[in-house]
């Protein structure tokens, strides 16, 4: 592989998950390698302002501009970051495969990557992206037939790709997401200990709006009851601020929950700012489910500064195995909030989960370990480790409490 390129929608200074992924790739990648040159959809003269290192070009989202900027770089190598909304607003980039094709039809030994980042929408027929849903399926099972190796970041998907869209396991790898936010100063040790005493939990919803509003969806009834029992400190609001129509449903939420839970915001801070905040809470709220907590730079950056995830979990899904005694997992039923106070007391419980989530941080979720393993993926082709429950096992029976949890691929 003598030149590797990047299709990605944009990168930083935007604000724009896959487009960190990106750069923590190449800030973090393990020694000199080959050339790499990012295609972008928008925002290269912006990025170029703040990033002169990288060679960033923009074409326009379609399959002859898309087409003609490949065969400019004279790469031999291309790592597609796949999200349909990245490509084409209603997630349906139909263009996209057959510029690929295309592409690799061009010269010998050219290769195509694929991570894909994000899967396709669902929603009920009330709503458009249920009526797209074929054409998106359409195109992932397109992307798939077209890679040479595929990798995502979470249980679920790898489950989607081998069992929905035919991918061969072997051809495919999970790798976890990195944290964006990196440690502004050493931690200092965290006791949960109080002498007995009634504990004061510090509690943190970190993210965009909306994630935080999910979040507060999934967890509506554990905290209330945590405010009604005297064990909140106070819940931080942190991240970007919030649009008119988000703060007014936060608004609502508040209001519902009652005057026992201290309110903070903490909004568009810098990337230090954000860290110090973390590092001084207890617990973190997150509306993702076990099976798809790895795609998460919100829980990887939560689980960097030793805050215990509070993971949704609605369908009762498969823990992965890397994850076990990491987190909480929370149904939000009336059964196991009062499981939930029980665990929350249980202070030996909780700083022994808090040491194994720092462990698991600076092993599976730092950047060096991440990048060593796409450069392998890269150079020498995937080698699939796969620890995901098989689709013809049963699902683990319903749980009535307030598990500690997760599994790890």
């Amino acid at each position: 592989m003598s030149s590797l390129v990047h299709i990605a929608p944009q990168l930083p200074p935007a604000i724009d998950g896959v487009g960190d992924y990106c750069w923590n790739l190449w800030h973090h990648w393990p020694e000199a390698g080959p050339d790499w040159t990012f295609l972008v959809t928008r925002g290269a003269a912006a990025t170029r302002a703040v990033w002169s290192e990288a060679d960033v070009r923009e074409f326009e989202c379609g399959a002859a501009s898309l087409g003609a900027a490949l065969e400019q770089t004279g790469c031999d190598t291309v790592l597609l970051h796949y999200v349909g909304y990245a490509y084409q607003p209603k997630g349906i980039p139909l263009w996209l495969p057959g510029a690929l094709e295309q592409w690799k039809r061009g010269a010998p030994g050219r290769r195509l990557v694929i991570m894909f980042h994000e899967m396709y929408a669902r929603s009920s027929p009330l709503r458009s992206p249920f009526w797209v849903t074929p054409f998106a399926r359409r195109i992932i099972r397109q992307l798939v037939a077209l890679s040479d190796g595929w990798v995502t970041s979470c249980n679920r998907y790898f489950r989607q790709l081998t069992t929905e869209f035919g991918a061969r396991p072997s051809d495919g790898r999970i790798i976890p997401i990195g944290s964006n936010i990196p440690l502004a100063s050493p931690l200092a040790p965290q006791w949960f200990g109080n002498g007995g005493l009634t504990p004061k939990f510090r509690f943190v919803l970190f993210g965009l709006a909306k994630t935080r509003l999910w979040a507060l969806e999934k967890h509506g009834r554990l905290l209330r009851t945590l405010g009604t029992t005297g064990m909140l400190e106070h819940v931080t609001l942190l991240g970007k601020h919030p649009e008119p129509e988000d703060e007014r449903t936060w608004q609502r939420f508040a209001n519902g929950a009652g005057e026992n839970i201290s309110w903070r915001k903490r909004f568009d801070l810098s990337g230090a700012d954000v860290s110090s905040e973390l590092a001084n809470h207890d617990f973190g709220l997150l509306a993702n489910e076990p099976d798809i907590l790895t795609k998460s730079g919100v829980f990887a950056a939560l689980a960097t500064h030793g805050v215990i995830p509070i993971v949704a979990d609605s369908h009762y899904c498969s823990l992965p195995r890397i994850f076990h005694n990491a987190a909480l997992v929370n149904e939000d039923t009336r059964y196991s909030v009062a499981a939930a106070l029980r665990a929350l007391r249980d202070a030996p419980s909780l700083n022994d989960m808090r040491e194994r989530l720092l462990a698991l941080a600076d092993s599976e979720l730092a950047w060096p370990r991440i990048t060593q393993i796409w450069k392998n993926v890269l150079e020498h082709g995937v080698e699939s480790r796969i620890e995901v429950q098989p689709e013809s096992e049963p699902a683990p029976a319903r749980r009535n409490e307030f598990e500690a949890g997760i599994s790890v691929a």
